[in-house]
């Protein structure tokens, strides 16, 4: 076999037709050659392959990597092909150690095949089902289960039928054979070999099939959802919970579906048996299995009803969970912790409710399933007493053990029926995807080969979302949308929200297009209408060229930085250095720890906003595709950086492609080829820029109001210096009466702050917090999208790795840990003390115990009964002295007990023990199942609370699917299958206890085999429990990284799609399928394994109690004697526990396995880090508090981890109350990093904060973050209303909230809508524009009413008009607050009274915008002078750039004076003014001057 290492060793074999596979996580690639051992399978039948496990003795020297595939039968139904796996156990597993996958458990190989049958059921069906096609898939392995275990039926039907009779009577005869007597167990053990032997072929199959079904379902339904155009109404939870629970249920209905062909083929032979053994008299005994099967059906019906309504639930709560997990910092900052807690709590109650239901349901089948058989002698041998038909022991006993035969096949119904009913919820659900509309072939060719890009009338809309309120009997459809909702017709099937309406336009190859637009006027649908995401309703969408996508919110895998930006693409270090350098990325790789190799956390967490913009952008540069849709890539970066990646990037490396550049950053529209002027959905203008102007529409106006003029035709270039808004402000500030800081006012910094020049490579703290060096195979194993490459320039790869061994790596990521051994004590303790307490468990066990005593006493007092015999038949007659005593003595009895004279006391009694057994199985039902459901919501509820109680450091380095996992999957098995498997364990446990004080007490020299198998067990079962333990924790571990891959690629179906890599995904999940279906496969496996040799032992058990029952007979003066009614009651008792043994211990096994989801739980309740000192005590802060809001920072230093350095260092400032600062810097600098101090998101290492004179550090963080507020860079929506993104939790009134609406220039748009303030806001927020989602924040903010707020680049994705509106109700509502605003356009700090300045992490500069301004070399006059240069970088500025700020600072303190000399300035003059700008023109000679409207000066 060959078994390729990379991507080089693909390269270098050339092979087209190679077929990847994985091995323990590891890409394996059989080739269609000469060294492929399966090659030749395709010379044979199909089913070729699965035959060769049925040979005697397998003589291939061609062998294949899968121990399976090289087994033969013997080594197949014993499982003995992984034996040496499970001797390597006790040592612990990894991945490496488990044997690799057939290539025909592939996931990619089963899930072809499925999809060549769904589709053929589509095309026969019209409308194809997933039901149909699986059960086609399964049919013919089905029927070869079927035929297994109807064979393995007959064997345990016949033991009990022909032999446990002949055996009974053989312990009656007089003068026995011992020879006789030796047949008859050598019989006996033959049935039973028989049984146990096809028993095991059957789970053979049946785990086989399973494996291949759930692989090619789950991958069927990944590449669906991987080629959606539209998620429409599924959230990211519910695609996860189908993903993780569905796929286990139809792996769970095709291993105990089975039993379903088997249980009534066993009925029907029984019947017939026990009507020609026993007579009519049986159809009674029959009847009560006959009536509990349509029971069985009604109560799994019952259940499944429950559980369609639990998993609709279900896919609510870790929708909400997915949504906590993805907006955790936002509810931190907010203090939101224990309000989504009880909205979790509140969602979990309700699910908690109906799994009670199902639960009952559920634990009452458990509990009446061994009564079944008791219930049916009971009544049988009831009725025929009654009518005086001839009982014996022979008769009795024989019946008793064929209906406990027929138990075992019923001990697994509750499992199979329970799979059968939840199984076809899953269906219809899965179905309800795959018919979801697929992303296909959606353009046309454009009318000519120089056209890129070419609209023609088109419309097109938004799938409407429809959200069920399932609380209701009928439930009510919510459409969401933010226009108008076009009703389903039969034209029009699907609801629809259109957005774009009319769209013409025509745009030719290598041009660069500008569109502009306020919020909301279509711009990103435009983007997306060219990307095929919207539905076109007319018209048509031409396109002549591969498309590279970036979107306006940037869309980051967990992966390293360099495959972010290759995305799959091989590397080019040429290209890639001068992408890089255009994107100004250079610095920021620079300080990297691992440079381009830094490893990025999930959605880029561990990154700043422009960073991961600008990341994106170079993935679309680096991608030399002919067509690239910027969707304001520049509005997370600041005003240098932006013009920088303007000219250099889009302008320069991007001029020979189709550029469509969305963009607020209306100073490049001059600079476009085009521009297209967006407004409510329609183009109302495109042309040339200058056109545009000269035509004094919309577009000029928008231009004007952004102070931006015409460009001169010479080549001199203005940079420009809003000097008249300065003195704007400073104005007002003078009339309202406000006293000016002073210069003698500012905050002293530290003499270590550095007087030169500000550096454009400033720190970046953003990547010093969590930097990381690892593996690709590391990230890989976290299940991060990930592209792999060579990269031919070793040299560089050998320079990071040098570095990395001069040090110690910090890994950002940590790997999953994985426990080894046994499963703690403490998980057990967990388990029972959230179930109720140690009492209420112990007293629950006692209850099952009773249970369980109760069926054997049934069986215990019918063997008394018959001991005793019927009438007697040889009786003496004894008179004593007198008349008045006379005794009879009896010798013999008739062994027919109807004959007996008080029989209806036996009677009685054998039916009042039934009676309290019933009793008792609905007691411990239901008490049960209030203590699992119970436990499994206490440890919800503490697991949830400890991780939201967690330090955003937790989140930062813990992926989303790896918390999310605790709370589906592990939750499930803790929910559902838990609960089962351990009431089936505890039941089965307590029964083979009593069978073994039954048999010991027939025969007590038994009790030395006892021992003497105790042993074998005992070796056997720890090899085996290692094994299984480590099979499934490995199972656990491995099912993370698919979990969050599948987050991943859901979040990033828009650039998927875009750089067409649905497959590349498709395939990464297939290997992460892949990779957690072997360790599953072996655990499956091991179970039977061990069944398989308990068998044996078990086996061996029955033929011991024979061989006791002949022994016995013959030789009674060694042996002792024993009736033929005990003989009966050991031998029933024995037979039955050759089934019972195996899966008692594989229920036991299987309940630890399930333990460790517990384990896993619990280890978060106990080891996640706490936000809070333990112990620690706090003060409540003073009322009202804070009412003035100054701020406080006393030489405050932190750093993101101990082992990092630090991110802000010795900062002393003075915010003093109801003070607007502005926070500026390169990205890195700092800015952010004082906010997450400020909110205590990562405590100070040194150093303290006050608010008005409070220590924030001796105060609740609830008292702090509550009086906070923030509007975040990145816009935060949750699933919900409008009104429940406002006011979450009902604090505010409509008035309050329409108030907030109207002041962020929302109002409007939101009463457009059907449903108002009521209007469905589906995942994301992705029905509103990003720029609504920012102002849809801000009016959340403005509701909170807080005295301290801080503005995180707060209207980056407004345009300019609605920003200068939304600046002036910051300025309004805000009056009275302390405000920091972080902002890279730096006109939006122009207006505030102080700027901060950081550069890596101390605060360089503190101090009025006019007195920055006024030192020519001052940092943030620098910045001020990079932002107003907007000429092109390849023309060089010979300028005296001292002079140009000089001269600009000299306008500000004219204008300061005039401030003083004028207290009646106007707001007329304020209005003129603020139209005012003073333009600086520097020449190449080096001279400047001066214009305002165009007049020199």
């Amino acid at each position: 076999m060959a078994k390729l290492n990379g991507t080089s060793d693909l390269k270098k074999m050339g092979n087209g037709h190679a077929k990847e596979g994985s091995q323990n996580g590891k890409i394996v690639t059989y080739f269609d050659e000469d060294d492929d051992p399966y090659a030749r399978d395709a010379d044979h039948s199909k089913y070729w392959r699965s035959l060769q496990a049925f040979k005697p003795i397998r003589l291939t020297k061609r062998k294949v990597p899968a121990p399976i595939d090289n087994a033969n039968v013997f080594s197949f139904f014993t499982f003995s092909w992984l034996t040496s796996t499970i001797l390597k156990a006790r040592k612990g597993l990894d991945a490496k150690h488990l044997p690799p996958l057939s290539k025909y458990d592939l996931s990619e190989t089963s899930k072809e095949r499925l999809t060549r049958l769904y589709n053929e059921d589509k095309e026969k069906h019209g409308v194809p089902s997933i039901k149909r096609t699986v059960f086609r898939y399964i049919r013919t392995r089905m029927i070869a289960s079927a035929i297994a275990i109807s064979v393995s039926v007959t064997g345990a039907f016949l033991g009990p039928a022909f032999l446990v009779d002949r055996l009974v009577n053989f312990a009656d005869l007089s003068n026995p054979s011992l020879g006789y007597g030796i047949g008859l167990v050598c019989g006996l053990a033959c049935t039973e070999f028989t049984r146990s032997i096809f028993f095991a072929v059957f789970w053979a199959i049946n785990y086989r099939t399973a494996i291949r079904a759930r692989a090619a379902v789950l991958s069927l339904v990944f590449q669906k959802i991987a080629r959606l155009r539209s998620l429409k109404d599924k959230s990211v939870g519910e695609l996860v919970n189908l993903l993780s629970n569905d796929g286990q249920r139809l792996a769970e209905l095709i291993m105990f579906g089975g039993i379903l062909f088997g249980a009534p083929f066993m009925l029907i032979v029984t019947t017939v048996f026990c009507c020609i053994f026993l007579g009519w008299t049986a159809l009674i005994g029959i009847l009560a299995f006959i009536t509990f099967i349509p029971i069985q059906m009604i109560l799994g019906k019952t259940m499944a009803k429950y559980r369609r309504k639990t998993i609709k639930i279900t896919d609510k709560r870790v929708r909400m969970m997915n949504e906590i997990l993805t907006c955790v910092k936002l509810i931190k900052m907010y203090a939101w912790e224990k309000s989504f807690a009880i909205a979790i709590e509140k969602i979990r109650d309700q699910e908690k409710k109906l799994l009670t239901k199902a639960g009952f349901v559920q634990a009452f089948m458990v509990s009446i399933v061994p009564i079944v058989p008791v219930m049916s002698t009971v009544l049988l041998f009831l009725v025929h007493t009654l009518i005086g038909y001839e009982l014996d022991a022979a008769k009795a006993f024989t019946i008793i053990a064929v209906f406990n035969a027929m138990r075992i096949i019923l001990g697994v119904m509750p499992q199979a029926v329970k799979a059968l009913s939840e199984v076809f919820v899953s269906f219809n659900r899965i179905d309800s995807l795959l018919l979801m509309e697929e992303m296909e072939e959606y353009y046309i060719k454009p009318s000519s080969d120089e056209i890129a890009v070419e609209l023609k009338n088109l419309t097109s809309a938004w799938d409407a979302i429809e959200k069920i309120d399932i609380t209701k009997k009928n439930p009510k459809r919510i459409e969401a949308g933010n226009s108008k909702q076009q009703p389903a017709n039969d034209d029009n099937p699907e609801k629809t929200v259109e957005v774009l309406f009319n769209v013409s336009i025509t745009v030719p190859k290598r041009r660069l297009i500008g569109i502009c637009g306020s919020v909301g006027s279509g711009k990103s649908s435009f983007i997306s209408s060219i990307l095929g995401h919207l539905r076109i309703q007319k018209g048509s969408v031409g396109i002549n060229g591969t498309l590279a996508y970036v979107p306006q919110q940037a869309w980051i895998f967990h992966a390293s930085v360099r495959d972010n930006i290759l995305f799959g693409m091989p590397w080019d270090k040429e290209k890639y250095d001068k992408v890089v350098a255009a994107c100004s990325l250079t610095s920021d790789f620079e300080i990297l720890p691992d440079k381009d190799f830094t490893e990025v956390g999930e959605r880029g967490i561990n990154l700043s906003g422009g960073q991961k913009q600008r990341i994106s952008l170079a993935r679309a540069v680096y991608s030399e595709r002919e067509i690239v849709l910027l969707d304001d890539p520049l509005s997370a970066v600041d005003a240098h950086v932006g013009k920088h990646i303007f000219f250099e990037c889009i302008k320069k490396i991007l001029a020979n492609r189709t550029v469509i550049f969305v963009t607020h950053q209306l100073q490049y529209l001059k600079d476009c080829d085009e521009v297209v002027m967006l407004k409510e959905g329609r183009i109302t203008e495109y042309g040339q820029h200058n056109e545009l102007m000269t035509n004094k529409s919309d577009y000029a106006e928008l231009i004007d109001n952004f102070y931006l003029e015409q460009e001169k035709e010479n080549k001199s270039h203005t940079e420009v210096v809003d000097t008249d808004l300065v003195k704007k402000i400073i104005r007002q500030r003078t009339i309202s009466g406000g006293s000016r800081v002073h210069l003698d006012d500012r905050v002293s910094l530290s003499s270590s702050i550095a007087s030169d020049s500000f550096k454009a490579s400033g720190s970046p703290t953003h990547f010093r917090r969590l930097p990381s060096v690892r593996s690709i195979a590391s990230v890989e194993a976290e299940g991060g999208v990930v592209f792999t490459h060579d990269y031919d320039d070793e040299v560089e790869e050998n320079e990071i790795k040098g570095e990395k061994a001069e040090r110690k790596p910090a890994v950002l990521i940590q790997s999953e840990s994985k426990s080894s051994g046994s499963v703690s004590g403490s998980a057990y303790l967990a388990y029972f003390k959230a179930a109720g307490g140690y009492l209420l468990t112990l007293f629950l066990g006692i209850a099952i115990l009773l249970q369980v005593f109760g069926i054997t006493l049934d069986n215990w007092w019918l063997s008394f009964w018959i001991n005793q015999g019927g009438a007697c038949i040889n009786n003496t007659l004894a008179v004593g002295n007198g008349s008045t005593t006379v005794s009879t003595t009896c010798y013999e009895r008739d062994p027919n007990i109807s004959t007996r004279e008080n029989i209806s006391f036996y009677q009685i009694i054998y039916f009042v023990i039934l009676i309290i057994t019933l009793v008792l199985a609905c007691f411990c039902s239901f008490f049960y199942t209030r203590s699992t459901v119970g436990a499994s919501s206490n440890l919800h509820n503490q697991v949830f609370r400890t991780v939201f109680g967690s330090p955003m450091s937790f989140f930062d380095t813990t992926p989303t699917g790896r918390i999310l996992n605790r709370f589906s999957r592990d939750l499930d098995d803790l929910d559902v299958r838990l609960p089962l498997i351990l009431n089936l364990f505890l039941q089965q446990f307590f029964f083979l206890v009593f069978a073994l004080i039954t048999m010991i007490i027939v025969f007590p020299w038994f009790a030395i085999a006892v021992a003497v198998l105790a042993v074998v067990f005992g070796f056997i079962y720890v090899y085996f429990r290692s094994a299984v333990r480590e099979f499934k924790r490995l199972d656990n571990v491995t099912r993370s990284p698919w979990f969050s891959h599948v987050t991943s690629t859901i979040q990033g179906l828009g650039t998927i799609h875009a750089y067409e890599k649905t497959q590349d995904v498709i395939k990464r999940f297939g290997l992460l399928m892949d990779a957690n279906s072997s360790p599953y496969f072996s655990y499956l496996c091991s179970m039977r394994w061990l069944a398989i040799r308990l068998d044996c032992l078990t086996i061996t058990v029955t033929v011991v109690v024979a061989l006791f029952v002949v022994f016995s007979t013959i030789y009674p003066q060694v042996l002792g004697a024993t009736s033929a009614s005990f003989a009966g009651l050991a031998l029933s008792y024995a037979i039955t526990m050759t089934g019972l043994f195996q899966i008692c211990v594989r229920f036991s096994v299987e309940t630890e396995s399930y333990f460790t989801s517990v384990e896993r739980i619990n280890e978060y309740i106990n080891d996640c880090p706490s936000e809070v000192e333990p112990g620690k005590t706090f003060k409540k802060p003073p009322k009202n508090w804070p009412q003035n809001g100054e701020i406080r920072l006393q030489q405050a230093s932190m750093r993101y981890r101990p082992d990092l350095p630090l991110v802000l260092k010795q900062v002393n400032l003075v915010i003093r109350p109801k003070e607007k600062v502005g926070i500026v810097g390169r990205t890195g600098s700092g800015k952010s990093s004082l906010g997450t101090v400020l909110f205590k998101l990562v405590n100070l290492s040194s150093g303290r904060i006050l608010i008005d004179n409070v220590n924030i550090d001796e105060i609740e963080l609830e008292d702090l973050r509550k009086n906070l507020s923030i509007i975040p860079q990145d816009p935060v929506l949750f699933v919900g209303t409008v009104r429940y993104n406002l006011d979450p939790f009902s604090q505010y009134s409509d008035e309050e909230i329409w108030k907030a609406l109207e002041r962020t220039h929302m109002k409007n748009a939101i009463s457009e809508l059907a449903e108002k303030l009521e209007a469905e806001v589906v995942e994301n927020g992705e029905n509103f524009s990003v720029g609504e989602r920012q102002l849809l924040c801000m009016a959340r903010a403005i509701l909170r009413h807080s005295r301290i707020i801080m503005l995180d680049e707060a209207t980056a994705a407004i345009d300019s008009e609605t920003d200068s509106l939304v600046q002036e109700t910051i300025r309004d509502v805000f009056k009275d607050c302390t405000m920091l605003t972080i902002a890279h356009r730096l006109n939006t700090v122009l207006n505030c009274d102080k700027i901060l300045v950081m550069d890596d992490g101390k605060a360089v500069e503190f101090d009025e915008p006019s007195t920055l301004l006024s030192d020519p070399a001052s940092h943030f006059s620098k910045m001020v002078l990079a932002a107003a240069n907007v000429q092109d970088d390849d023309d060089v500025i010979d300028g005296d750039e001292d002079d140009v700020i000089t001269s600009a600072s000299n306008e500000l303190n004219e204008s300061r004076e005039g401030s003083h000399d004028n207290q009646a300035y106007n707001d007329d003059e304020s209005s003129d003014l603020s139209s005012s700008r003073v333009h600086v023109k520097i020449y190449d000679n080096g001279a400047y001057e001066k214009e305002r409207h165009g007049t020199k000066f």
